[in-house]
């Protein structure tokens, strides 16, 4: 425990843009169409993300033809869809709602999903302290 607290006083810059994207994107997800968009309950999601969920959750079934399918987008390299299928199955063995575009509020897989691919987004801020730390900045 003193390892990843000594690292996470170092890298504290990072690490508290991290928690307070998560928090952000979360509570925005969550809560945006209530507080934002004045509508009723649902989740606020990017699409590309929940497409590359489902072609996460196509992959895990080994069902590879529902991959690009008519209509779907693949938004990014297939590595991130590999990337996904652990954090899908994680999900799906503790029982969470398999499938993103259904009906209720929230989407528990999401719950799962969204902070999952804010951890992914935010390797790009350790990469940038790690940078200015060897340049002294």
């Amino acid at each position: 425990m003193k390892r990843i607290s000594a690292w996470a006083e170092e890298r504290t810059p990072p690490v508290a843009a991290t928690i307070a994207m998560l928090v952000g994107v979360m509570a925005y997800s969550l809560l945006g169409h209530l507080v934002v968009h004045t509508g009723g309950p649902g989740l606020v999601a990017p699409g590309d993300l929940l497409s590359m969920a489902n072609s996460t959750w196509a992959m895990l079934h080994g069902q590879f033809s529902h991959i690009y399918v008519r209509n779907g987008a693949l938004t990014s390299p297939p590595a991130f869809e590999v990337l996904l299928v652990p954090i899908m199955a994680l999900g799906q063995q503790v029982g969470l709602a398999p499938h993103l575009h259904a009906a209720g509020v929230p989407l528990s897989m999401w719950l799962v999903l969204g902070p999952s691919a804010v951890i992914v987004a935010s390797s790009v801020l350790f990469a940038l302290d790690a940078v200015a730390r060897h340049w002294q900045l």
